[in-house]
């Protein structure tokens, strides 16, 4: 191997050796988790507890073969111990058996008193053959008793990721070879695989990622088994529809003017038949999920819906649900509403059906900047109208199904979602039918009625299952409050990511989290277990958590029933643990962007002199500005920032001071731990960890240029390399002289020479034997970084005089080789 050259070898035996020894690259993807898209910030990685069992898994795009074999390895971590079947591991290995699911379990074990670390995983592939390629990604091992998890909402927080991560896995090794999930006894097929696609992009996998992103690919495939079932409609004839309330012409739905309706899931069966008026509203959801308007469908073999954006989809989709809604007769007769077999001429109106075409509609205005018309919001009311009775019950009034009977707690998130649909019409339509009424003449009283009713029937016995009813232990109603009480929290103006407060007689309890809260709106605890308070986030983690024993394709699944299957339930305890309707890249919906300048957030300074560092303040907010800045610097350096006031944008600098007392012992950094807020998410915060390395090195760190290169096709290379100091890998990057992707070769070594070889040029270092000493790597146009690591042995390195050299396999070089000058680096503090 190249390691193992003898330190004198020449120029082109290396060469020669390290063309030899680069593997063919393939395809290896690993779970989410920095820095993996669209885990790109260093706090996104994998989180787990210590000493749970944590299965790391990727993939591969080899064919399964004799031979193959994987390795997982772990980057190594003072403060954490790898355990595989309890015994300390380096790294695990194991033939491939399926190349879509290369997984094994591990345990982390913190050390030294942490209560929080980062461990990097690399997962390698190799085929036995020639054929390699390994991919990354970092798992975070938080205990409870560190400052980011141990108080009750920041540990339910943390705990809710994990199921998260857990329960996507299991959904990516169920889904079919269609593309689709099936619920029970593989009814409404579209509608199953929707709320699936819908889960896995409401957490930021989205078919646009897949070079990095493992559930592209899972997500991509989901969404093409729904458009495969898309038809095309030419009635689009809606009686209830005119000019005067945003059609384009009266009695006609048909807001893009293309003349047709879409009909998603049109070909729906299973046990129901054809029920176009539950699926199409669910299927039209997935496609707004997408957040991605502009792109252009192109589906296997050739379909109708090929060459169409997800933006013409979903608007054809939604005049579709214009052209079938009820007109009703009499005094409402089911007017504004859908049934399972939808009919303009109708007179059904069916909550369960007019809930998933609320929400797609309401989606499609936020995420798709499709602007939905005035009548058909306005047609919606009839639908509130109808299913809530008038009345001034000081107990509430809960909204229906088929009409103002038989209410129950999964209708109310239908009827939510009504109002909050109906809350966007353009005035003087906003509300206009619902001011008919006598007592509930406001879309804010239908609004506090259906939610003192939900309060008080919380968990009133409704553990049952039924499609409309039930609520806690009854997932699809619980997905369905969810969406509806978060976008009432957005209508009624809440901080984003702050959830509403039901009341059940005097007690105030959080939907979602199942803190009790006093009359002035202050936390006083958990709802503890058997509380008719208990939040959906407890009653997923704690109440009924999902599987984590027996067969590893059945982990991470929830089993609540045996009305739906595992795969629908775990695509809704998902959704409902996912804090949000829709994802959404617009200001305010995700936490502040907050990166520091040094690599590894590693910042070196040795004792007296003037330490700092960079924070940046940028996208996806970079409009917004920070609120707040806390340090948690645990006893070290004071620091100050600059600028010295909140309500900063772009860069702040923080300054710090360091003393004797705080010199860096035993190889591990201090911590120093930067939490911000931006004043559009007041409720969401980023952390970013800062290493703080101080060495009693006075000598100043330097690099200097040895000698001239040797030209290549575009000239003489240039190496280039950061400042050598302890602890902080060294950074060396090496110029492309070639024009096109080629392969490099980088020597560094403590001896210095001057010789001369027979390919042009000059030798100026002496490398060191083995794996540091000689590197060789494929050299891309752009160029090649090494990064050489620097121990953490500031006495012993202080002053310490290093030296290196690049060459290039180069044909328009004199002799076939270039090479860079040489450097002199000089490691200080």
């Amino acid at each position: 191997m190249l390691c193992n050259l003898p330190a004198r070898r020449t120029v082109l035996s290396v060469f020669l050796l390290a063309l030899a020894s680069l593997p063919a690259q393939v395809t290896v993807r690993t779970m989410p988790g920095y820095p993996n898209a669209p885990r790109l910030d260093p706090n996104e990685r994998h989180l787990c507890r210590p000493l749970t069992d944590v299965v790391l898994w990727g993939n591969t795009d080899l064919t399964a073969g004799a031979g193959y074999t994987w390795t997982w390895s772990f980057a190594s971590n003072p403060d954490v111990i790898v355990r595989s079947n309890g015994t300390p591991v380096t790294q695990v290995t194991g033939t491939v058996t399926n190349t879509q699911f290369i997984h094994t379990i591990v345990q982390f074990e913190l050390q030294n008193g942490r209560t929080l670390a980062d461990v990097m995983c690399t997962l390698h592939v190799d085929n036995g053959a020639g054929s390699q390629g390994h991919r990354q990604v970092g798992v975070r091992i938080v205990d409870v008793l560190d400052p980011a998890s141990n108080e009750p909402l920041e540990r339910q927080g943390i705990d809710a990721s994990i199921a998260v991560a857990n329960g996507m896995r299991y959904l990516y090794l169920r889904q079919a070879t269609d593309g689709s999930w099936q619920s029970q006894g593989s009814q409404y097929p579209y509608a199953s695989t929707a709320f699936a696609c819908w889960a896995f992009q409401n957490q930021g996998h989205f078919e646009r990622n897949a070079d990095e992103d493992i559930y592209a690919a899972v997500v991509k495939k989901g969404l093409e088994f729904i458009l495969l079932s898309g038809i095309f409609d030419s009635d689009i004839t809606a009686p209830r529809a005119d000019v005067a309330r945003g059609a384009r012409a009266d009695g006609i739905s048909d807001m893009n003017n293309n003349n047709r309706t879409i009909i998603l899931g049109g070909a729906d069966g299973g046990v129901h038949g054809v029920r176009r008026g539950y699926s199409v509203g669910i299927a039209t959801a997935a496609v707004v999920a997408t957040n991605d308007p502009t792109h252009v469908v192109d589906l296997p073999g050739t379909h109708i819906l090929d060459g169409l954006t997800y933006r013409e989809i979903v608007e054809d989709a939604i005049d579709w649900m214009g052209a079938q809604q009820a007109t009703g007769f009499g005094t409402w007769g089911g007017r504004g509403g859908w049934c399972y077999d939808p009919d303009s001429g109708s007179n059904c109106s069916d909550m369960s059906c007019n809930s998933w075409c609320y929400i797609s509609m309401e989606g499609a205005e936020r995420e798709m900047g499709i602007t939905v018309p005035d009548w058909l919001k306005e047609e919606c009311e009839w639908g509130v109208f109808g299913h809530q009775a008038d009345s001034n019950a000081a107990g509430g009034v809960p909204f229906g199904y088929r009409d103002v009977n038989n209410g129950q707690p999964a209708l109310i998130g239908g009827g939510l979602s009504a109002l909050a649909l109906a809350r966007t019409a353009t005035p003087p339509h906003r509300g206009q039918v619902i001011a008919t009424r006598t007592n509930l003449n406001t879309l804010e009283l239908c609004r506090d009625a259906a939610l003192r009713w939900l309060g008080g029937a919380w968990n009133n016995g409704r553990t049952a299952f039924s499609w409309q009813g039930g609520n806690l232990g009854n997932l699809y109603a619980m997905w369905t409050n969810a969406r509806g009480l978060r976008l009432t929290a957005e209508g009624m103006g809440l901080p984003l990511g702050e959830n509403l407060k039901l009341q059940q007689g005097s007690d105030r309890f959080d939907w979602a989290t199942g803190m009790m809260y006093d009359a002035n709106n202050q936390p006083i605890g958990m709802s503890p277990p058997g509380s008719p308070h208990r939040g959906y986030y407890q009653h997923l983690l704690e109440d009924v958590p999902q599987l984590t024993s027996g067969a590893i394709g059945d982990q991470g699944s929830w089993v609540f029933n045996t009305q739906l299957a595992p795969m629908l339930d775990t695509a809704f305890a998902v959704l409902v643990l996912t804090p949000k309707v829709f994802f959404s890249t617009c200001p305010g919906n995700l936490p502040p962007d907050l990166t520091s300048g040094p690599p590894n957030n590693t910042v070196r300074t040795h004792v007296g002199g003037n330490g700092g560092f960079v924070l940046t303040f940028g996208p996806p907010e970079p409009v917004q500005q920070i609120a707040r800045i806390d340090v948690e610097s645990f006893g070290l350096a004071n620091f100050s920032f600059d600028p010295p006031t909140l309500g900063i944008t772009g860069q702040v600098v923080c300054h710090f001071t360091p003393s004797a007392a705080q010199v860096t012992t035993g190889g591990a950094p201090h911590v120093v731990r930067i939490t911000a807020w931006d004043d559009c998410t007041p409720s969401l915060s980023r952390v970013i960890d800062i290493n703080l390395e101080v060495c009693t090195c006075a000598t100043a760190a330097s690099v200097s240029t040895v000698g001239p290169g040797w030209p290549g096709t575009l000239g003489v290379p240039a190496l280039t390399s950061s400042l050598p100091t302890p602890c902080l890998a060294l950074q060396l990057q090496h110029q492309n002289a070639l024009g096109t992707d080629g392969t490099g070769c980088l020597w560094i070594g403590v001896t210095g020479v001057m010789s001369p070889t027979p390919f042009g040029g000059m030798v100026y270092v002496d490398p060191w034997l083995g794996p540091a000493g000689v590197h060789a790597y494929v050299l891309p146009v752009a160029g090649a970084t090494v990064a050489i690591p620097v121990p953490c042995a500031a006495t012993i390195l202080c002053g310490q005089v290093v030296f290196a050299q690049a060459f290039q396999l180069d044909p328009g070089a004199s002799h076939g080789i270039s090479a860079t000058a040489g450097l002199r680096l000089v490691v200080g503090g």
